[in-house]
């Protein structure tokens, strides 16, 4: 379930940007997250990490700026 809540932000950042970018950017998402979070997180600590990246169409927006 702890994975899911990232997976699906994750996903939901990533499928706003062009087909060819969401591989990498989907991985290298993902790591990141990871590397945020204590060993053996929390429910909790997954919420307050990925919620306070920002909405997902914000991070997409931000991406998508970045790599334009």
């Amino acid at each position: 379930m702890k994975d899911s809540i990232i997976e699906r932000y994750v996903y939901d950042v990533v499928r706003r940007l062009p087909e060819k970018e969401r591989a990498d950017v989907s991985e290298e998402m993902g790591a990141n997250i990871y590397d945020m979070l204590p060993e053996n997180p929390s429910r909790e600590q997954i919420e307050e990490v990925v919620y306070g990246l920002g909405s997902d169409g914000e991070v997409g927006g931000q991406v998508r700026e970045k790599e334009g």
